[in-house]
């Protein structure tokens, strides 16, 4: 992952990648609503917010991690079955709260592979140009 900055935060990139001097922020990813991850992997997700206190969720592998504004909060899990799963907050957060909800996808490692590979050639050409952030 390349550097982050909260100033450059925006609805199409909330982690505020700092892809105009940072080179290994070029690939970075940045996926909203729905999770891709390999199975029988470990996977550190950092945890945070821009407005209020959230909390992320997947009940179906026990986590549940505080997301804090400012804070990026490290959880960790290892999903050992492909398959579907629903996160949810399970923070009462405001009038959006019942729809904040994603899926994370659990896949076998050479569909993980693809798709990653996929993601990042997107990224790197969408981004090929110079970012202006003024």
């Amino acid at each position: 992952m390349g550097r982050q900055e909260v100033a450059l935060s925006s609805a199409s990139d909330p982690f505020g990648l700092d892809r105009r001097n940072d080179p290994q922020a070029a690939d970075d990813v940045v996926v909203q609503g729905n999770l891709v991850v390999p199975v029988n992997r470990p996977v550190i997700a950092h945890i945070t917010s821009l407005d209020v206190i959230h909390s992320f969720a997947i009940t179906a592998m026990r986590i549940c991690q505080d997301a804090i504004p400012g804070m990026s909060i490290p959880v960790w899990f290892k999903p050992t079955k492909v398959g579907e799963y629903k996160i949810t907050c399970a923070q009462l957060c405001g009038n959006s709260h019942y729809g904040m909800s994603a899926t994370l996808k659990v896949v076998p490692q050479a569909e993980y592979d693809r798709w990653l590979a996929e993601q990042s050639a997107k990224a790197k050409a969408a981004h090929a140009a110079p970012v202006d952030y003024e």
